[in-house]
């Protein structure tokens, strides 16, 4: 099989992102609506290192935790597929022989892929003061900067040879064409 059978089209790539990040919008937008409804909205941001800590907690246990959740179980299944990658007839296998990829190496694509993302939520649930009004330390301005930049390692990747991201690398799997 040359690279054109087994690589995902950027066409490919980019509407199964749009599937899958449609579904995580609509989780995280259902959330934000009952949090509105039930009066738990706060009105000014949390203040204090046990709130914030019981704040980034909660949005880990509901927001990321659920959301690598969707990626590692369904790419870790038979299929290999979340409903994007169905949707667009992709799916992540095994790099060394196309098998099935398995759970393990789903979760650690997973983390690896949303790593830069919750590197972001800690450096910004953790400002002294108000996130977004007042100026970040270093440390936490580090930590953005840095997942920004794992990012675009991890786009930048994707035009390798193989097309091959580099969580993909690490965790061993690829993302591949689907038999019809």
């Amino acid at each position: 099989m040359g690279r054109e059978d087994t690589a995902p089209r950027l066409s490919r790539v980019l509407g199964t992102l749009a599937v899958d990040y449609v579904i995580v919008w609509l989780w995280l937008g259902g959330l934000a609506a009952i949090n509105f409804f039930l009066g738990r909205m706060e009105a000014g941001p949390v203040s204090g290192l046990e709130a914030k800590f019981a704040g980034h907690a909660t949005a880990f246990l509901f927001g990321t935790l659920p959301v690598v959740s969707y990626f590692a179980l369904l790419e870790g299944s038979k299929s290999g597929q979340t409903l994007g990658k169905r949707w667009m007839r992709l799916k992540v296998v095994a790099a060394k022989d196309e098998s099935r990829a398995g759970y393990l190496r789903a979760w650690g694509r997973n983390i690896l892929r949303f790593l830069p993302w919750e590197a972001a939520h800690i450096a910004i649930w953790y400002v002294p003061g108000r996130p977004f009004i007042d100026p970040m330390p270093w440390l936490n301005l580090a930590i953005c900067i840095g997942a920004m930049l794992l990012s675009l390692v991890y786009l930048a990747s994707m035009w390798r040879s193989d097309g091959r991201t580099l969580y993909d690398r690490i965790s061993g799997t690829k993302v591949i064409r689907a038999q019809r």
